[in-house]
């Protein structure tokens, strides 16, 4: 197929033409040849167009159910998307949109935060990058971590709940709420105590007085699921405002 033609400049248009069939979300038992070439050129694209016009279709594609657990399940593709993470070249945010995407589906969160490097990757944009990509960081780890298996590896991992509590603080409206999601639903699945954690009831009283209506919402959320435990309370209690 010309997809699989990856230096030629025939890929760049079949991997158009297919990422517009991708937005009607097609679900296609056919489709596995053209991940193959959708992922070959993430890999190995000869430019960040190629590379970008890929990421657009398989963002488009994972929006499908059947879909998500059929690009995960492609060989290199996870590999794929954490190198380019880990990139400088702005092929990050496409690989933040995929993994968004693909993290939705509860049968694709074991295998994505399993990936090596993947946590990590997300974690160094969670600290480093701008609002954008820490908002969409914060909202893959918060969908990975629905599943409680993946909780403990998540807030174990180094930096992680320290960047979420600053996001929680300093992060535009739509950080903030998912920031509070995900350290709500690893609160959730973890022993630890997030309510004893210094900064944290205050950074959720003050989104509960000053965020957008999604904010408010997550935290009135969080600090409900928090007040479960009788030992959490009392703090939640004494919490200036």
């Amino acid at each position: 197929t010309l997809l699989q033609e990856v230096d030629s400049e025939r890929n760049t248009q079949a991997a158009r033409a297919l990422a517009d069939l991708a937005l009607c979300h097609v679900d296609n038992q056919d489709m596995k040849g053209s991940l193959v070439a959708l992922v070959a050129l993430l890999q190995k694209g000869d430019d960040n167009g190629a590379r970008a016009i890929a990421a657009g279709a398989l963002q488009n594609l994972a929006r499908n159910s059947n879909n998500a657990v059929a690009i995960v399940s492609t060989e290199g593709c996870l590999v794929a998307l954490v190198a380019l993470l880990q990139g400088d070249d702005g092929s990050g945010k496409a690989a933040l949109g995929i993994l968004w995407a693909l993290s939705r589906n509860v049968h694709n969160a074991m295998t994505i935060a399993g990936t090596e490097g993947c946590v990590d990757a997300l974690v160094a944009l969670l600290q480093k990058g701008d609002n954008g990509a820490k908002a969409s960081a914060a909202g893959i780890l918060w969908a990975l971590s629905r599943d409680g298996r993946n909780a403990m590896t998540i807030a174990g991992t180094e930096g992680c709940l320290a960047a979420l509590l600053a996001l929680l603080w300093n992060g535009d409206a739509r950080g903030k709420a998912v920031a509070a999601g995900a350290l709500d639903d690893l609160a959730l699945g973890t022993e630890f105590n997030f309510a004893g954690r210094e900064g944290y009831l205050a950074a959720l009283v003050a989104l509960l007085q000053n965020g957008d209506v999604r904010g408010k919402f997550m935290a009135a959320t969080t600090l409900r699921n928090l007040a479960r435990k009788t030992g959490n309370r009392v703090a939640i209690a004494d919490t200036k405002g």
